[in-house]
């Protein structure tokens, strides 16, 4: 009996233990309702896409285009902003070197689109050490070792670039090159001991590389097809791999799965805390969500508070706060024990509003987003849709249609592109769009046309051109990533007759209007819609549509 009790007792003290962690991960007890509304702390011009902290969380970092923002934790309102005059940043990381005269020095490592990586000592961003590549090198990704004298540099072509900063040397020294993924590598991460470089690419591999001396591939573990990134436990001995955008599984560095846990919704990135016992999942929902590493169990959420796409978000190492950025350029810095919510908690917004310098945005912010978040609750109805929420400001649309034509022009099709703007005249966007098109006459075509130059054109193709201004509106009826619209258009046409080998009529103006609804799934778009051309007459149209917002 003596061994079936000390196994009974085992049991007990393993799900004791498991309980207390789940317990006192980031020491909080989730809210189950709260009236609190954050403040902005920024809106940056481009939407912000990296966010960190250094390790000892004095400062926070963020950027978006080309600039830097850093600011105090303990002085947060008023973030210094650095131009890195270098292109656009692709990433940002942190890393802490310690040193027993000096006491602790912080390094941010920057690498944009120029292909230039950039070291430098942070307040004041003193710069110990830089790199330029090539201009036929395409950086996909990076990361920063802990022990700041390593980066990790990630290509399209797959290979995997190690650069070493010597103590006085003011140049990235090449460590070497990794070589074994046949496509572009998606994402970099340094265990925290600095001794493994883990690697995930297209190609579905990860590699697990030992960088503490000889560069070579030690592990490859079970990967997966999608761009998530991998993360380290803290005791750089486990990986947290997404399987799909609903699962994440916990191998160690034989391959073998420790953990699996199914998540509550689609996920599009995630998180390891500093503690190491929750996961932070960010889902396609603008919901963040909270599991507990050793049990898997959804333990709450973060609700969202901006109806645009979160970009970046990030949690100090004291775990008390967290930065979210979202993709029109708001950044909220909020503290945790505010907005860590049960499972079932309601997320009703409240009047609550601290002072600050952009308290105003913030009361309306609440003030439109209020009614629609009052019959909410829980994370699956944690962000609001519908007439709230407007398309990204900026997009490069790009159009291909067709056309019904009036007699004797059977069809025609054509092509567009153009520039629409969502945020002076909200809740309506406009812009400008060029079109060239091409109409085809039908098989009972009945005039005969002349060039200049008296040459026959017996069914002559209809050559056009127009420019027109859409003004439109549009919602979101049911998730952010479904749309419908509604536009009118205005605008000029040029057509002319055309048959090949044979000439061209002379050009005929005139002015064009049209309507045209449709509806679109993220940056797909289908439309129908009618148009008179005041030379051509009346045609109906319908097309496809692709959309780049930026």
């Amino acid at each position: 009996m003596k061994p079936f009790s000390f196994l009974k007792n085992l049991i007990i003290i393993a799900i004791f233990s498991i309980t207390v962690s789940s317990l006192e991960a980031m020491n909080l007890t989730p809210r189950t309702s709260f009236t609190y509304w954050p403040e902005a702390l920024l809106t940056t011009p481009k939407k912000p896409e990296n966010i960190t902290w250094t390790p000892d969380g004095r400062y926070y970092l963020l950027s978006s285009d080309e600039k830097v923002y850093i600011g105090l934790a303990s002085n947060p309102e008023y973030p210094n902003s650095v131009t890195s005059g270098s292109g656009k940043i692709l990433w940002l990381g942190t890393a802490q070197e310690l040193l027993d005269d000096q006491g602790p020095k912080e390094y941010i490592l920057s690498v944009s689109d120029k292909n230039y990586v950039a070291k430098a000592l942070l307040p004041r961003l003193t710069t110990e050490a830089e790199r330029s590549f090539e201009k036929n090198v395409t950086i996909t990704t990076a990361d920063f070792a802990s022990n700041s004298n390593l980066a990790a540099i990630g290509q399209s072509n797959g290979e995997i670039i190690l650069l070493r900063h010597l103590s006085g040397v003011k140049k990235f020294l090449e460590d070497g090159k990794l070589k074994g993924h046949v496509r572009a590598v998606t994402s970099l991460s340094f265990s925290p001991n600095a001794e493994y470089l883990a690697s995930t690419s297209n190609d579905g591999a990860l590699f697990v590389w030992k960088v503490s001396n000889n560069n070579v591939l030690e592990y490859q573990l079970t990967g997966a097809k999608n761009k998530l990134p991998v993360r380290w436990h803290p005791d750089s001995k486990k990986l947290i791999i997404a399987e799909n955008s609903k699962r994440l599984v916990v191998r160690n560095l034989q391959d073998v799965v420790l953990q699996t846990i199914n998540l509550t919704a689609p996920i599009k990135d995630f998180s390891l805390t500093p503690d190491g016992k929750q996961i932070m999942a960010l889902g396609t929902d603008n919901v963040i969500y909270v599991y507990n590493f050793l049990s898997g169990d959804f333990t709450g959420f973060i609700p969202a508070f901006n109806k645009t796409e979160i970009t970046s978000f990030a949690l100090n190492p004291e775990e008390t706060k967290i930065m979210v950025g979202h993709k029109d350029g708001t950044v909220f810095l909020m503290n945790l024990a505010d907005v860590y919510m049960a499972p079932k908690a309601s997320t009703s917004s409240g009047l609550g509003n601290k002072s600050g310098r952009n308290s105003k945005k913030s009361i309306k912010n609440q003030q439109n987003d209020e009614q629609s978040e009052k019959t909410q609750s829980g994370p699956a109805n944690a962000n609001a849709t519908g007439f709230g929420k407007f398309r990204d400001p900026h997009s490069i649309e790009i159009r291909a249609d067709f056309k019904l034509f009036q007699s004797p022009y059977s069809m025609g099709g054509g092509i567009e592109i153009g520039y629409t703007n969502a945020s002076l005249l909200k809740p309506f966007y406009f812009g400008g769009l060029v079109k060239l098109d091409l109409g085809f006459p039908g098989t009972d075509f009945p005039y005969q046309y002349h060039d200049a130059n008296g040459n026959a054109i017996p069914a002559p193709d209809l050559a056009g051109a127009s420019f027109v201004i859409p003004v439109g509106y549009s919602f979101f009826p049911m998730s952010n990533d479904f749309e419908i619209f509604s536009e009118i258009q205005g605008g000029v046409v040029v057509h002319t007759l055309y048959l090949p080998g044979v000439g061209a009529s002379q050009f005929a103006v005139g002015g064009t209007v049209g309507l045209a609804t449709g509806v679109a799934w993220k940056q797909i778009t289908l439309y129908i819609g009618g148009n008179f051309d005041f030379v051509a007459g009346f045609l109906f149209t319908g097309g496809l549509a692709y959309r780049i917002e930026f």
